[in-house]
């Protein structure tokens, strides 16, 4: 990250989606950078992060992305 930034004058910006979902969590423009963090949830979808029973985690520890939309499916 820092490299490419001072090569570039870029910063890069982590984010997660699937084609069917658009954007899911990223790095907003808005938010500073951090190296192996995806950043936040985006507003338009309720994002859980699970374990292998399907519980929600604590924060900091690793699970599965999971998302929930009220019409059913993603808009993307």
């Amino acid at each position: 990250f820092d490299t490419f930034k001072q090569l570039t004058g870029i910063k890069l910006m982590e984010g997660f989606g699937q084609t069917e979902t658009t954007l899911t969590v990223a790095t907003m423009p808005w938010m500073e950078p951090k190296p192996g963090s995806m950043g936040l949830p985006n507003p338009q979808y309720d994002v859980d992060l699970i374990d292998h029973e399907g519980r929600s985690v604590e924060a900091g520890e690793q699970g599965q992305i999971v998302i929930h939309t009220d019409k059913g499916k993603p808009i993307g």
